[in-house]
C-alpha cells in the first residue's frame, strides 16, 4: 500500500467515524430530551398532586393515578440516571470533533503527498501523526450503535 492509498484509507474512516459519532450524540441528545422531559413533568403533577392530597380527601381513582404517576416517573429518572445521555451525548461530540480534526490532516497529507517534489520527512511525520491521533482516540471513543454504524457504511460503501 503506497503511502497515498494509506492517507486516503484514513480519510474516508475518519470521515465514517466523525459522521457516526455525530450521529449518534444527537441520538443520545434526543433520547435524553424523550425521556428527561416527561419525567420532570411527571414529578411536577406529582409533587402538586400531593399537595393537594394534603388539602383534602380526595377519591381512591385519584390516589391510583396518583400513585401510577409517581411509578413512571420514577422508572423515567432512572432510565435516564441510568443510560445518561447527556454524557454520551458530549462523548460523541467530541469524539465526532477529533475524528474530524484527523480527517483535515489527511487532507493536508495528501497535498504533500501529491506535491512535487514530495517532502518525505513531512510525509512520515504527518502519517505518524495521523496513526497516533487515530489510535488515541479509537481507545477512548464511545461504542457507536450498530443501527447507525450499518447506516454510515451504507453511506460510504461507495467510496
Amino acid at each position: 500500500m503506497t503511502q497515498e492509498e494509506l492517507i486516503r484509507d484514513w480519510q474516508i474512516r475518519a470521515k465514517r467515524k466523525a459522521n457516526a459519532h455525530a450521529q449518534s450524540a444527537a441520538r443520545a441528545t434526543k433520547f435524553r430530551y424523550l425521556i428527561g422531559v416527561p419525567s420532570v413533568i411527571l414529578s411536577a403533577i406529582t409533587a402538586a398532586a400531593v399537595f393537594a392530597e394534603i388539602e383534602s380527601d380526595p377519591s381512591s381513582e385519584f390516589k391510583l393515578c396518583v400513585v401510577a404517576i409517581i411509578i413512571i416517573a420514577a422508572v423515567l429518572t432512572s432510565l435516564q440516571t441510568f443510560f445518561n445521555f447527556g454524557e454520551s451525548a458530549e462523548l460523541h461530540k467530541a469524539a465526532s470533533a477529533t475524528f474530524s480534526k484527523i480527517r483535515r490532516k489527511t487532507d493536508k497529507a495528501l497535498v504533500e503527498v501529491t506535491n512535487q517534489p514530495i517532502n518525505k520527512e513531512k510525509v512520515e511525520t504527518l502519517i505518524d501523526d495521523i496513526e497516533e491521533r487515530f489510535n488515541e482516540t479509537i481507545e477512548i471513543e464511545p461504542l457507536i450503535p450498530k443501527k447507525i454504524w450499518v447506516n454510515v457504511e451504507k453511506k460510504y460503501s461507495c467510496l
